[in-house]
């Protein structure tokens, strides 16, 4: 809630302070390390920091988090130009029913960006 500003102001930094307490909580939390992932990838916990928003990323998905690979991949695609990197990212979250994965990774097939161009797969 902290970092959405529900009932009030956003407040970042309390929203980070939370994620990062539950991310190190026994069994950490899988949404807590993609949510300080996002905070990374944004620099809405100062700098933005893509090394750090992929460690978070890559820790939440090892722990089954599909939106995290998405992220990874969306991450690889936008703010690194690794086509390669983003399509297999795609299709790790895709194989796990991701829906946001199966379009981008249509996309991915429909551009040829990071797989071999195939209008078909694409759609």
């Amino acid at each position: 809630m902290y970092g959405h500003g529900y009932r009030g102001k956003a407040k970042p930094e309390l929203a980070f302070a939370f994620y990062r307490e539950a991310s190190r909580r026994e069994n950490g939390c899988r949404e807590a390390l993609y949510k300080m992932g996002e905070f990374f990838q944004r620099g809405l916990e100062g700098d933005k920091n893509l090394t750090s928003a992929i460690r978070k990323y890559d820790e939440s998905q090892a722990e089954g988090h599909v939106l995290a690979m998405n992220a990874l991949g969306a991450l690889y695609y936008n703010e690194i130009k690794d086509f390669n990197q983003a399509a297999e990212w795609f299709k790790k979250a895709s194989a796990k029913g991701c829906e946001r994965a199966i379009n981008n990774l249509g996309l991915c097939y429909e551009r040829g960006h990071g797989v071999t161009k195939d209008r078909d797969k694409a759609f």
